[in-house]
């Protein structure tokens, strides 16, 4: 798919990684969205369908990344990616987000010709 007709929400708790991420995915040319919840990221979708891949902490408050998966609707889960960008070194929990249905992870932080190849490949 042309990235000019991908739209990529950003969820994460801390403001530096929206911020940084947002920078770098408007200077490579993707729409985005981002939600400094799961919540708010949950209920956005909930309602709306224009999201093509969701870049998912794994560590937040009040829902965490993997129940974030869990609670998110299958059909959504089906046409959108979740690549899970996280700094916990814990491979466990990973591959946990992984057999439930997330795409891919990318360990934080991360420049952005590593942001480019991994969005590249999905």
């Amino acid at each position: 798919m042309n990235k000019k007709f991908r739209k990529i929400a950003v969820v994460d708790d801390e403001e530096s990684i929206l911020i940084s991420t947002s920078l770098m995915l408007r200077v490579i040319g993707y729409e985005y969205a981002v939600f400094e919840s799961s919540t708010s990221a949950l209920e956005y979708l909930s309602s709306n369908d224009d999201i093509d891949i969701i870049l998912l902490d794994l560590m937040m408050p009040k829902i965490d990344g993997y129940h974030f998966l869990k609670l998110l609707d299958k059909e959504i889960l089906k046409k959108t990616k979740v690549i899970i960008h996280t700094g916990v070194e814990n491979q466990d929990w990973i591959d946990k987000c992984l057999a439930i249905g997330a795409s891919d992870y990318i360990k934080k932080p991360y420049s952005k010709q590593e942001l480019i190849e991994l969005l590249d490949k999905h």
